[in-house]
């Protein structure tokens, strides 16, 4: 995954076709970093360039050295101001080092470079999340949702960025119509029952809380608040099969 990733990212820079620039970018592609790193180095002393320096981060990002990473791709930004690639590279690398600030910042001046890009929009709607600016990254989100609304990973973020916003109803659509993408994830039935309890739909909570229980039938999360739902509903029976383990919850 890594060679394939890397190779789209190099093919997509401006690319001078020299020996040299071959010879890193295949020592790179098979993962000889250090000698990757050797090379690199020898090439920005004798002449320095954003993108060797972006070439030179990626070798430290696989590295773990986030660090040098991002003094990298500061280079590279300084030298190449408008490249979105390095621009994107540089907030993603902050994002990974909890620099959530100016993650924000680069994906913004990314976007305005080029502002139709989706996923530079996800990208920054996450990290609005992660910056618990719930209402921003709800619009950021809402803005890819009017381009694409079949898209299971913007879904996903779309349901739940409404329903850290409190915007229940739109989190009821989103979850329901994410769910039918990818049935299996916990957190989704949770937070729809979550906002479905809030907008006061007794009966579509039940009957969330029922298939979450099914197909999760050891979750203690869902036992609880499936018990809590036939309690407040008064279906005592069910309540009852529920208490005695009688549906197999261990």
């Amino acid at each position: 995954m890594f060679r394939k990733q890397l190779l789209v990212l190099l093919l997509a820079l401006p690319f001078t076709f020299c020996v040299q620039a071959q010879e890193i970018d295949i020592l790179i592609l098979n993962c000889d970093f250090d000698k990757a790193l050797e090379k690199i180095n020898h090439e920005i002393n004798q002449n320095p360039s954003a993108k060797l320096y972006f070439k030179r981060s990626m070798v430290h990002q696989q590295l773990m050295d986030y660090q040098s990473a991002l003094k990298d791709l500061n280079q590279a930004v300084s030298l190449n101001p408008e490249h979105v690639e390095y621009l994107k590279a540089r907030a993603s690398i902050s994002q990974s080092m909890g620099k959530n600030l100016s993650a924000a910042r680069g994906f913004q001046k990314a976007l305005k470079i080029r502002p139709n890009d989706l996923v530079l929009k996800y990208e920054l709607g996450k990290t609005y999340l992660r910056l618990s600016d719930f209402k921003t990254a709800h619009e950021t989100f809402e803005e890819i949702q009017a381009v694409d609304s079949t898209n299971l990973m913007f879904n996903k973020y779309s349901a739940l960025t409404a329903y850290k916003a409190n915007n229940h109803k739109r989190s009821v659509h989103l979850y329901k119509k994410y769910l039918l993408q990818n049935s299996n994830d916990l957190n989704a039935y949770i937070n729809l029952s979550s906002s479905l309890f809030k907008l006061k739909k007794e009966r579509e909570n039940l009957n969330t809380l029922t298939t979450a229980h099914r197909k999760f039938p050891n979750n203690r999360m869902v036992h609880l608040r499936l018990a809590n739902a036939l309690f407040a509903s008064k279906n005592c029976v069910l309540l009852v099969d529920i208490v005695e383990n009688r549906l197999n919850i261990k």
